[in-house]
């Protein structure tokens, strides 16, 4: 996956395509808050909501499931990013990883300093 790419988007995207990569999310203990924007967190609840309801998981169930608050052009830009869902286990380690990353850095920064 290129760097450029956001693997957040291209995870949201991917589970779009292929739901069951929202399985795969929860048993890997993907929570909203890894998520470095509100409007991919809320994504992020309302795709957690529809699988659990057994509702797709597309723009559209999206979009009635959110009403107005649906960040369509997130969603676009999301779309944008995967044209498969071939990637998206890759993206979702991406996301974790990153997620960690972001917690440890400032431990890191202090420890450097000192």
């Amino acid at each position: 996956m290129s760097a450029s790419i956001n693997p957040e988007r291209v995870f949201i995207a991917s589970c779009m395509i292929d739901a069951s990569l929202i399985d795969v999310a929860v048993q890997e203990g993907l929570t909203h808050d890894v998520f470095t924007t509100q409007e991919r967190r809320d994504l992020w609840i309302a795709m957690l909501k529809n699988r659990t309801e057994g509702r797709p998981i597309d723009a559209t169930a999206l979009f009635l499931a959110m009403g107005n608050s649906c960040p369509m052009q997130e969603i676009f830009d999301c779309e944008a990013t995967a044209s498969t869902s071939s990637n998206g286990k890759k993206a979702l380690k991406a996301t974790i990883e990153s997620s960690i990353l972001r917690q440890v850095r400032p431990a890191l920064n202090d420890i450097a300093n000192k």
